[in-house]
């Protein structure tokens, strides 16, 4: 599949490669997510960055929401090379539109019919970014509408071999991020511009057809219970197992669609770490049924962090996904 990251940061942690001072939370004031409940916001100096070492061509999607007041061009969004240098930077400035960077020099932009971005609004931001040995094809849409179509001469630059995504809050500014998504350019539905989507969480609300693990609370009784809120950074509620083979699985929460809303694809993710440090791996899974698909995680680290499984286009047993099936349907996560 062409789709290699996507998040919405509704478990309270991020999945980024790298980040510093970055954090998923709920957004000021409280429901005003682009959806769900939580975005990725930061501090001044923070940043979050996606390994996507190798790839040329992307198209990435993001939603957006700005302070009214920025002033002086800041960057937002970057492509970096392996030693963390800025390639391509997308800014955003006083006349509310959208700027360009190649390596520190701005780029000309004024033969584009740019789309101002207002403040305080949540704002689809989709760009499609393809490098080759003599130029970079630059394209930005907002609200699915094109803003920028660049092809940017690179002739007589170095380090411009794409390694790192980085999102990055404008200095001293609000900035929030939600809804991300990064496609590469294979064949297959996810090959090209991402679109609108929206990123939702739906949490364990009873047992499944199957409790090996145990709780923190000392049985296997309601499993559930203890992983069916946003994480903390703390060891008060957690299933584990160590025992290979066994699985946990959860009933979930029935979703909550808006008519012709389309179900896309459905992942699991969940936090966790090697409490015992043995190198353990797990797969995290659905099961609709007698049919399910496990991905496995690989090894797991001594610090807790969020792993998610491949993203399943199909429900088990195939067919497109609908409100019966994610109904119907169980989650979990096993020790492999």
């Amino acid at each position: 599949m062409a789709r290699i990251f996507s998040d919405g940061f509704e478990l309270g942690a991020l999945n980024f490669d790298f980040s510093v001072a970055m954090y998923a939370t709920i957004p000021y004031p409280a429901g005003t997510a682009r959806s769900g409940e939580y975005v990725l916001h930061g501090e001044s100096h923070g940043y979050a960055d996606l390994n996507v070492e190798g790839e040329d061509e992307l198209y990435i999607r993001f939603g957006a929401k700005m302070r009214a007041d920025v002033t002086n061009p800041e960057v937002f969004f970057q492509f970096r090379n392996s030693l963390g240098q800025p390639i391509l930077s997308l800014t955003c400035g006083a006349n509310k539109k959208m700027g360009v960077m190649i390596q520190s020099t701005n780029v000309d932009l004024s033969d584009q019919e740019q789309i101002p971005l207002k403040g305080w609004i949540w704002h689809l931001v989709e760009v499609h970014y393809k490098k080759t040995e003599t130029e970079i094809l630059l394209e930005t849409r907002i609200e699915g509408v094109t803003d920028i179509a660049k092809t940017i001469d690179i002739s007589g630059l170095s380090g411009l071999d794409l390694a790192w995504l980085r999102w990055l809050p404008p200095s001293s500014r609000v900035f929030y991020y939600d809804d991300i998504a990064v496609n590469t350019a294979d064949a297959g539905a996810d090959g090209s511009w991402p679109g609108d989507g929206k990123i939702l969480a739906l949490w364990p609300n009873g047992n499944g057809t199957q409790n090996d693990f145990t709780g923190s609370d000392g049985d296997s009784t309601n499993n559930y219970q203890l992983i069916n809120t946003p994480w903390v950074a703390t060891d008060t509620t957690y299933v584990e197992s160590a025992t290979a083979g066994a699985t946990d699985l959860y009933a979930i929460a029935d979703p909550s669609f808006r008519q012709n809303d389309i179900i896309k694809r459905v992942w699991v993710a969940a936090v966790a770490k090697d409490a015992a440090a043995e190198s353990d791996e797990m797969s995290l899974g659905v099961k609709l049924g007698a049919n399910s698909v496990w991905t496995p995680s690989g090894p797991l680290t001594e610090n807790y962090r969020t792993y998610v499984s491949a993203a399943q286009t199909q429900k088990p047993g195939g067919g497109s996904w609908d409100e019966t099936a994610l109904t119907d349907l169980e989650v979990g996560v096993k020790v492999s």
